[in-house]
């Protein structure tokens, strides 16, 4: 039997896969994509039932690796709601109940490209360009608008739920203390959310896809301080002398061999993003590389959405618990990718 906060059974004619699901959400490919699938699922089921999914996915997040708000959870919910019809059938999308594609992660593997390295020292003296100094946000930028063949490109930045789309030309000087941008421009200073909202921060305002990034976010535990799939390839490294940033570079210069890598951004905490280039490729030919290469070592399937934010380029993460905001420095560069 399972209750809820507010003292409520879940109710016996409810699928018991679902149920298990609210009981022991697996997380380890993330939350916010955990919760959406369930808010999916929870509204087919609850739908005629006024506020059981919002009660049954409030219940899921409370056993989730990180602390959920509230508004977090409606937006799932708006969202959910706005891909059903009356019948309670996804509109345009498979009837599927399987769970989002996880990979197949072979962790020897992955200790075997950390011990050949690059380390991240040796990973940053092989950029072709070093970047370090004063900021380079507007440089590489520039680079960005030059690749997209835009003279001056709506650039979608911010963190969260702060978040602008502006003309470069307008944010100039500034791009360095965000945190995050959408790696591709904006057809739109605003575009529709899918439960047809407007927002300056949409997949429906972003435009074709330019880079489809990678990032590998391994740690030994999660938020609530469970171990991750990731504990004993971590530990595993740690004893050869090998840290995650070191993983990260290996990784990502694993990659570089099989599709060019334009440049590698220091997350600000414990991981990198290296942007790859895909101007003009179909979407399915980069979906398909993606999950074959980078998703089979273990990177995080969320930055495939081309609406997604990234880490900004010499951007400025925010402030940790010590109150000190940490450089989102450029590790790599190779300008000539472009």
């Amino acid at each position: 039997m399972m209750i809820s906060s507010d003292n409520h059974v879940w109710p016996g004619w409810a699928p018991d896969w679902l149920r298990e699901q609210v009981a022991e959400p697996d997380c380890s490919e993330g939350t916010h994509p955990r919760l959406r699938w369930l808010a999916k699922w929870l509204v087919v089921y609850f739908r005629e039932h006024e506020d059981t999914a919002q009660r049954w996915l409030k219940h899921a997040a409370t056993l989730c690796d990180r602390d959920v708000p509230e508004g977090e959870i409606d937006r799932l919910l708006f969202w959910a709601e706005g891909l059903f019809g009356k019948h309670g059938r996804a509109l345009g999308t498979s009837h599927s109940t399987s769970a989002p594609e996880r990979p197949q992660v072979d962790l020897d593997e992955l200790y075997a490209i950390a011990l050949a390295g690059p380390s991240l020292r040796e990973y940053r003296e092989a950029s072709p360009q070093q970047l370090c100094g004063p900021r380079k946000t507007d440089e590489i930028l520039d680079a960005w608008a030059r690749y997209a063949g835009q003279a001056d490109p709506l650039i979608c930045f911010g963190a969260d739920d702060s978040f602008w789309t502006r003309p470069h030309s307008a944010v100039r000087g500034i791009l360095h203390v965000h945190a995050q941008i959408v790696p591709s421009p904006m057809r739109a200073s605003r575009g529709l959310t899918a439960d047809g909202r407007w927002s300056e921060h949409t997949k429906d305002g972003t435009g074709d896809r330019l880079f489809v990034v990678a990032e590998f976010d391994f740690t030994k535990t999660n938020a609530k301080g469970k171990p991750t799939i990731w504990a004993p390839l971590l530990e595993r490294c740690e004893q050869a002398g090998i840290t995650v940033l070191d993983l990260n570079a290996a990784l990502l210069a694993h990659l570089s061999v099989q599709r060019p890598l334009w440049m590698t951004v220091f997350s600000g905490s414990k991981s990198l993003q290296g942007w790859f280039p895909c101007r003009g490729e179909p979407e399915g030919e980069v979906e398909q590389w993606f999950r074959r290469a980078a998703r089979r070592l273990g990177a995080c399937h969320s930055t495939l959405c081309k609406s997604q934010f990234v880490r900004m380029p010499d951007g400025s993460r925010a402030p940790n618990r010590e109150g000190k905001s940490v450089r989102q420095s450029i590790e790599y560069y190779n300008p000539g990718v472009l």
